[in-house]
């Protein structure tokens, strides 16, 4: 495993909007998903589990350029 880098990195001006986004994807993936799982949508819950992947995929992207800046400063 990696060295962990500090929560600030995240709030720094080159990254902080796509964090935001990123979280607010699967924030709002995940609520789509307990929604449709309650509601026994299995259309709903395909795609809201489609943005989860998309979610976590984005997750691994921003952790690749708060390593890079971490590693800048």
């Amino acid at each position: 495993m990696s060295e962990p880098y500090s929560l600030r990195t995240l709030v720094r001006p080159e990254i902080r909007r796509e964090a935001a986004i990123t979280f607010g994807i699967l924030g709002l993936a995940a609520i789509a998903a307990g929604l449709a799982t309650a509601s026994g949508n299995v259309v709903s819950l395909g795609l809201a589990l489609v943005g989860i992947a998309g979610g976590t995929y984005g997750l691994g992207e921003l952790d690749d350029k708060a390593r890079e800046i971490e590693s800048e400063a």
